[in-house]
């Protein structure tokens, strides 16, 4: 089934923002004046965990489970997960960085478990488990990669925290495009809706 093939990009491709992900104890350590410390980490901790309920909980109970919404859905949140770091590379404050960790983590959330609901939707049954053992394990080698690699041109190449998010979420593009390609050019009958019978 090749059109697994970008089902189990879509998580991995979130990776690409890893970056910027990486970033938030330098967000909530040295960026802002009289911000420094754990306990503002830990509000940008608590910030990404606020996101992450809304987008993988509060999205599917908006949107629902229809395979035609999720596929639709994919682009958009996307989209949000580029907007907000790119809003996060120019935050003046930890409010604003705050809301911009919750804004990416919806987005990213929100794929996770629409992707993981495509993606079953799409494999048979006695390859399930492999499928997302892939799935998930390219998922966290590319953002241990990403987010390794965004340290290397703050290092040594003096690059600020702020361009590094910039380019994560200039990274975004990358999925958009994959993404729209794959959906444009499939030829598979249409997925079955959750529920249904095979």
């Amino acid at each position: 089934r090749p059109y697994l093939a970008p089902l189990l990009l879509i998580e991995p491709c979130i990776a690409l923002a890893g970056g910027g992900a990486a970033l938030w104890p330098v967000f909530g350590t040295r960026l802002f004046a009289g911000v420094t410390g754990a306990g503002f980490i830990g509000l940008l901790y608590t910030a990404r965990g606020v996101g992450a309920v809304i987008g993988s909980l509060g999205l599917r109970r908006i949107f629902g489970d229809d395979p035609r919404t999720l596929k639709r859905m994919i682009v958009p949140l996307y989209l949000v997960i580029a907007a907000s770091y790119a809003g996060l590379s120019v935050a003046p404050n930890i409010a604003w960085a705050a809301v911009c960790y919750v804004c990416t983590t919806i987005g990213g959330a929100g794929l996770w478990v629409m992707s993981g609901t495509l993606g079953q939707l799409e494999s048979d049954n006695e390859y399930r488990g492999r499928v997302f053992a892939i799935e998930i394990g390219a998922h966290t080698l590319g953002l241990r990669i990403a987010a390794g690699g965004a340290g290397v041109p703050a290092d040594r190449a003096g690059w600020s925290p702020r361009y590094v998010t910039a380019v994560s979420a200039l990274a975004m593009v990358v999925p958009v495009v994959m993404w729209t390609l794959a959906v444009l050019t499939r030829r598979e009958p249409q997925s079955q809706s959750l529920g249904s019978k095979p």
